[in-house]
This record gives structure tokens, sequence and C-alpha cells, in this order.
């Protein structure tokens, strides 16, 4: 054969790798499906409460298989950078939020996840107070006494020399009236 065949309507030319050519359409389809997987995207997202649509702010985002993690925003929003265009897994967790997980389509760059509310519930917390001192601190209401020595005096910042009063005047809950009266007001 030179690369012709008869036909009942004349000659045309053999094909003779008519088999590869599904083969070789398969190779591009593949080749194509690839270059997609490569292609990346900035996928956003908000994750609100099932209950009232509320933003539940300092949820984690992860995708395991990229191995990214981000945590959500205060209005819930978080951003994922540099996603490939393939499908994807996310998960979302939080404590006091039940975790949840999604799958991200390739076609798919913004995400709004509803997550159910859960929350934890602690054990009692009871104090208690010895019967006597509570009563003691009823019955004798006394002022707090403060003692100032020399030394402390001494220490103490004075324009010409150390004065007492001035030093009352620098203790917590002591007020001047001003500069030029000795006295002063206590809380």
């Amino acid at each position: 054969m030179h690369g012709f065949s008869c036909d009942v309507l004349g000659w045309r030319p053999v094909t003779p790798f008519r088999p590869l050519f599904p083969l070789l359409a398969l190779l591009l389809v593949m080749a194509a499906g690839t270059a997609r997987a490569q292609e990346t995207r900035t996928v956003t997202g908000t994750v609100l409460a099932r209950r009232d649509s509320s933003a539940i702010s300092g949820a984690v985002v992860q995708v395991p298989s990229q191995g990214l993690m981000v945590v959500a925003d205060t209005a819930g929003a978080f951003v994922l950078p540099q996603m490939p265009r393939v499908r994807v897994w996310i998960t979302f967790d939080r404590i006091g939020v039940a975790p949840d997980s999604v799958w991200l389509d390739p076609d798919q760059d913004v995400l709004t996840v509803f997550l159910q509310l859960a929350p934890i519930r602690l054990p009692a917390i009871t104090a208690e107070v010895e019967p006597g001192a509570r009563l003691r601190f009823r019955q004798q209401v006394q002022p707090s006494i403060v003692t100032i020595d020399r030394s402390t005096i001494r220490r103490l910042p004075a324009p010409i020399e150390a004065d007492v009063i001035r030093v009352v005047q620098m203790l917590p809950g002591t007020v001047a009236l001003n500069d030029y009266t000795v006295g002063f007001n206590v809380r």
C-alpha cells in the first residue's frame, strides 16, 4: 500500500493513526485541566451564625490540603489567597461553635458559611465567706488610718522644706482646695 485505498466513491488517504485520536483528545483535556489546576484564585468568605446570621469573629478557617489557615475578623470575613482552582475541603472551628466543613468547587470564589452555635456549659462556682468575718465587717465600721513617719516626709519633694500638709495632700483620696490654703478634702 502506498497510503491510498480504493473506495466506491474514489480514492482517499489511509489514516493508520485513527485509533490514536481519542487518546490525543484525552491528553489535551487532561493538559487543560492541569493548566487550570495551576491557576490560582483568591477566595473571600464570611462566617455567620445559623440562628440569626450574626458575624462569628475569631473562627479558624483551614484548608488542610494546602496547609493554609486564617482567622475570621470581627465582621466574620476571611480571605484565602493563592488557592488553586481545584475542589478543596475547608474546615471551620472556634470555641462555642460546632465544627463544620465544606467543599469549595473550582469555579467558586465567594463562600458564606452558617455555623451552629454550641455554648460551653461550665460548672457552677460558689463563693463562701465565714459568717463571723461578714458580721464583724457590718458591726465595726472603722475609718482607715494612715501613718506617715519622718523619713517619708523628708523623702518627698518640697520647694523649701518638708511640709506635712503637702504630704497629706499627696495621699490617695485627698484633694487640695487650692494652692494658697491649708485645707484639703478627703474622700
